[in-house]
Parts: structure tokens; C-alpha cells; sequence
């Protein structure tokens, strides 16, 4: 069982580089968003996009989950601000094991937005009451 091995926990300053660079290549790799930037292009996608992970890092809570007897080793994470989940990622060795659906247990009843969609996340039943909205990766204004 997940909850015997894995634990969740906030992100560390050392965790900061792993989630930047993870949810960086993931996206590119596996974004409709980046399917234009192929070749010399993909230069400006990483030069585009890095501002836009970088605040919202910056501006969400950031979740990790780690294997309960080495804290250090990150399995995956998700970026939530407020009622917007911005992005989950689980390590490609951890993945079809249920870790997504493991850390996202607590927030799959509350009604959501999510803003990054890739084709890995297009295989997983999007939770009832959570909705599709892309732009909400921009600050909110209160």
C-alpha cells in the first residue's frame, strides 16, 4: 500500500531545482502547448515558458511525495494555488501505481481548476466539479 512507503510533505529549497526542471521537460514533452516548438525552436519554448513555471512555483503550494524512509527521494509533486491545481507530476518509475490518484485523494472532491493538460494526464479521470481553465497560470487578482 502507498501510504506504508510514501509520505507527503512541503517542498524544501532543495527540492526547488528537481520540480523547475521536471516540470519543464514534462510539459514540453508532453504539451499540445509546446507541439509547435519543435528543432531550433524549442530554444524559445524553454526561454517562453521557464518565467511562467517559475511564478507559478513561486506562487503555489508545492506538495511533495517521498518515500517515508528517505525524505530526500522525491517520487512526485503537485503545484496548487488556492482552488487551482497548475500541475502533478509522478516520476516516470513510479508511474501506473496510483501516486497521482494517491496525492491527489485529499483534493478530488473539492471543486478545482487545473491549468497544464498533457497526454499523460489525458488517461486519468479528471474528478467531477474540476474544470479545464489554461489561463488561470496568471496571478489572480483580489
Amino acid at each position: 500500500m502507498l501510504a506504508d512507503k510514501l509520505q507527503l510533505r512541503p517542498m524544501s529549497e532543495a527540492d526547488e531545482h528537481l520540480v523547475f526542471n521536471s516540470w519543464m521537460r514534462s510539459y514540453a514533452e508532453k504539451s499540445a502547448d509546446a507541439r509547435d516548438y519543435t528543432g531550433a525552436a524549442f530554444g524559445w519554448f524553454s526561454r517562453d515558458y521557464a518565467p511562467v513555471i517559475r511564478s507559478l512555483i513561486a506562487r503555489s503550494d508545492i506538495v511533495v511525495a517521498c518515500l517515508k524512509d528517505s525524505p530526500d527521494s522525491v517520487v512526485g509533486w503537485m503545484a496548487i494555488e488556492d482552488d487551482c491545481l497548475h500541475y502533478v507530476l509522478v516520476k516516470p518509475r513510479w508511474r501506473r501505481l496510483g501516486v497521482a490518484r494517491w496525492m491527489l485523494a485529499g483534493i478530488a472532491s473539492l471543486p478545482l481548476v487545473f491549468t497544464h493538460r498533457t497526454s499523460d494526464a489525458q488517461a486519468c479521470p479528471i474528478p467531477e466539479g474540476w474544470a479545464y481553465r489554461r489561463f488561470r497560470i496568471w496571478p489572480q487578482e483580489k
